[in-house]
């Protein structure tokens, strides 16, 4: 995979030791962040930091290797500050979890209701910097904003949202105070996402059909058995708010499951494919075919397309799943035929991803529109236009003649 790096993700890294010198020189961390309400001038951030394999003993010297400052801002592009401060690592605020390190940073006396959280990683041996970014509303009624799913015994709140049955789960606030919410499963099976040149999206269904209700109360453990869309809240007249999670089988966020993998495949296959895929008595089979067929019959070659194209399968989904599979949100399909963006713009309203020129397509640009939807906010749809075809046909070509190999 190229070294491309998002503004808030950097996909690629490595690391290196060095002996004789106090700091270990790590390269710049994977970002993530999230959020939680305590009151409308309290709010608490947290950053997931994914490290590379053989930082065991970073959290003990992060203040050898990184620095952590931090301000608020009302808005992307307005440089009045309504709070700052510096990171200081200790054991109520730095903790582990094999490859990854989360860091809390609770910012009081905030001035205003809405803003945006900027904090810089600073790599303290190469002078590296990282910047993640995080909006927030103090004022909103959603209860995902105040409240958060915990896996059992963890410190901070869980940032995917996906859990897989054999997890156990709690819902908790910062104020620690105990609720009554509903437990809403889902009938569900949305669509993959339309090619970038369609002129039409097909959205997610205006209302699907509810399979079950139960009740839960927060901070009592619960656990999920059967796998499908799950969405919490506090009252089931207003379903308009609440916390939104997919209960997926134990490969998750990868695909095993032969009739599984195939779906991701219409990306890259013809309508008469497709109806092959779905009426094929043995989806394995079916798979193998598909990728000996557009590779000419080269097993080699079959085999690097098939772990390249489902390694991306992944991906999406660990990075774009929130009430459906990653690989099926626009930005996950873009992700898996084109890979990881040259760099993204984003603010409260949209992402823009920018593609460089290289020796298939000149440079392209992808803008991801925020759109208002029950289950989250951090649903985007991609701007379609048929002019992409020239750049999109091009690439799923070569998908399909295994000529991408990662």
């Amino acid at each position: 995979m190229k070294k491309l790096i998002f503004s808030f993700f950097i996909f690629l890294f490595s690391f290196q030791s060095f002996a004789q010198s106090k700091a270990i020189e790590y390269d710049m961390p994977v970002l993530k962040g999230k959020y939680l309400i305590k009151d409308s001038a309290s709010i608490t951030f947290f950053i997931l930091m994914k490290l590379p394999n053989g930082a065991e003993q970073i959290e003990k010297t992060f203040a050898d290797n990184f620095r952590i400052s931090w301000v608020v801002y009302p808005d992307y592009g307005v440089r009045e500050r309504l709070a700052s401060g510096a990171f200081v690592a200790d054991k109520s605020n730095l903790f582990r979890n094999e490859n990854e390190l989360y860091a809390r940073i609770d910012a009081n006396k905030i001035k205003g209701n809405t803003g945006v959280f900027f904090a810089e990683i600073t790599n303290v041996v190469s002078g590296k910097k990282e910047l993640i970014d995080i909006p927030f509303d103090a004022k909103s009624p959603r209860l995902e904003n105040s409240t958060a799913l915990f896996l059992e015994n963890a410190p901070v709140p869980n940032f995917k949202n996906y859990f897989q049955k054999t997890e156990k789960l709690l819902v908790k606030s910062l104020l620690d105070v105990r609720q009554d919410l509903f437990l809403v499963r889902y009938q569900h099976n949305f669509d993959s996402a339309s090619p970038p040149t369609a002129i039409t999206n097909r959205n997610i269904p205006r209302n699907i059909k509810i399979d079950s209700v139960s009740k839960i109360q927060s901070n009592q453990i619960f656990q999920v058995n059967t796998e499908g869309l799950y969405f919490i809240t506090a009252d089931t007249a207003k379903m308009n708010s609440g916390i939104t999670f997919l209960c997926v089988d134990e490969h998750f966020p990868r695909l095993t499951r032969p009739e599984k993998l195939i779906k991701p495949l219409s990306y890259i296959s013809t309508n008469q494919e497709i109806n092959e895929f779905s009426n094929a008595s043995i989806p394995k089979v079916a798979l193998d075919d598909f990728f000996l067929k557009i590779t000419s019959g080269n097993p080699i070659i079959a085999k690097q397309a098939i772990k390249s194209y489902f390694r991306r399968v992944s991906t999406a989904n660990e990075l774009f799943t929130t009430y459906k599979e990653g690989w099926k949100t626009d930005r996950g399909m873009v992700y898996i035929i084109l890979g990881s963006p040259s760099s993204v713009q984003h603010s409260r309203e949209r992402e823009v991803w920018t593609y460089q020129q290289n020796q298939n397509f000149s440079e392209i640009t992808f803008t991801f529109n925020k759109k208002t939807n029950q289950f989250t906010e951090n649903h985007y749809e991609l701007i379609r236009y048929p002019e992409y075809q020239a750049y999109w046909y091009p690439i799923v070509e070569a998908w399909r003649i295994g000529s991408i190999v990662e």
